[in-house]
């Protein structure tokens, strides 16, 4: 039997945060309010009611309960999961863009929830 062992090289943190995404790019203008699953400091992955494609590039913000402005990313879709429930996705995102500070707050809340 063949051993998978975890790729990641950022841990993750199970974590309901608010979120904002915005689309960008592309023929529709997409901006939804919805939740995160889980966190690390290279990506989110979120719920949502709404299919965005693979590859797609989004804004992010999303609110942690250590700062009072949202932190901010420039991500890109790397993987849906449709949800047997009702017209839910799951969606696996790795940030692209985020300034300092606000990677300096993600790895601070992420080391403070492990």
């Amino acid at each position: 039997m063949q051993q998978f062992s975890e790729r990641r090289r950022y841990p993750r943190v199970n974590t309901s945060l608010p979120l904002r995404f915005k689309k960008l790019y592309g023929d529709t203008y997409v901006n939804k309010n919805t939740v995160t699953k889980n966190l690390s400091e290279n990506g989110v992955k979120l719920k949502s009611d709404y299919p965005v494609s693979l590859n797609s590039r989004l804004f992010i913000e999303i609110n942690l309960p250590i700062t009072q402005k949202p932190v901010r990313a420039l991500s890109r879709v790397v993987w849906v999961k449709k949800l047997l429930a009702g017209n839910n996705y799951e969606l696996g995102n790795e940030f692209l863009s985020i300034k300092e500070e606000d990677a300096v707050i993600v790895s601070d809340y992420i080391k403070n929830s492990i």
